[in-house]
């Protein structure tokens, strides 16, 4: 009589002699350990109705004593049996399923991947030291430059002649930096009759923190005067010798304009005469005045 069964790890349909019932054995497919079942007396009523003829024909004790292995045949397919000897543990495999979100790559093509990601990286690091000494180099290029205003003050007196403004104030202011409206400097010692400011005075000093620059001309009426760095500033001449008449009023806007970095603007102008302007300096310029 034949026990068939399907294999518990691969599925393979199995058929064996029931004398093997019960048996630690191999699936000649998958290798898999596994018991041969018992026969039911169901199953083994079946099998002997069924196979009545062909048990006679085929299942010959005195076959299955010659060839031992005889019994032990894959029921879908010709393949050989394997056994496990009693000492042997039984311990049952679990089936695998292929995991389709996982896949398969040679090895090959994984070094092929590093050496490739080698490269880039060699290559943007080469590129990043590039652009970065491009940009110290525009950064070099754009460092500030001072530049030098000089120039001489004049005014006009009768009979065409001109004399030199001797003592005149000469302030240059950037457009686009100013003290805070709390710390504008002070106009004493900044007015064409005041004494000459010390370098380390607190007006001069809140005049230069913004990039600005302070003068008085000399006995010749010459002027010169360093900002740190090229732009547009407010360029600011009060003549020491030359006053403006009763009928002359101070330009609002100028005031205003002045108002943002001195305090208070109008002591600072007086009655002198005053030029307010706004100057573009690239590099080293030269300006003179008449008044």
């Amino acid at each position: 009589m034949s026990i068939k069964f399907a294999c518990e790890h691969c599925g393979k349909r199995l058929k064996v002699s029931s004398k093997q019932a019960g048996v630690r054995a191999k699936c000649p497919k998958c290798n898999g350990k596994f018991k041969v079942p018992e026969v039911s007396d169901e199953e083994s009523e079946q099998t002997d109705d069924v196979s009545g003829d062909s048990d006679s024909a085929g299942d010959d004790p005195a076959a299955d004593e010659a060839n031992p292995y005889a019994e032990f045949v894959v029921y879908d397919d010709e393949v050989e049996w394997h056994y496990e000897s009693d000492d042997d543990e039984y311990t049952p495999q679990l089936s695998t399923a292929t995991d389709l979100d996982r896949v398969a790559v040679p090895r090959r093509v994984l070094y092929a991947q590093g050496i490739l990601l080698a490269v880039v990286a060699v290559i943007s690091f080469i590129l990043g030291t590039m652009v970065a000494g491009d940009r110290t180099k525009e950064t070099a290029i754009v460092a500030a430059v001072p530049c030098e205003l000089s120039g001489e003050v004049v005014y006009a007196t009768g009979g065409g002649r001109s004399l030199p403004d001797e003592g005149s104030v000469v302030i240059v202011l950037p457009t686009d930096q100013r003290p805070a409206p709390t710390a504008k400097a002070p106009v004493e010692g900044l007015r064409p009759g005041d004494p000459i400011p010390r370098g380390d005075s607190d007006n001069l000093r809140i005049i230069q923190s913004i990039g600005g620059a302070y003068a008085r001309t000399d006995a010749a009426g010459k002027y010169q005067l360093t900002v740190p760095d090229g732009g547009r500033y407010f360029v600011l001449i009060v003549s020491k010798n030359r006053y403006r008449g009763g009928d002359e009023e101070l330009d609002k806007v100028d005031i205003a304009q002045l108002g943002r970095y001195v305090q208070p603007p109008t002591e600072l102008l007086g009655e002198s005469r005053y030029e307010w302007r706004e100057l573009l300096i690239r590099k080293n310029e030269s300006m003179d005045f008449t008044f």
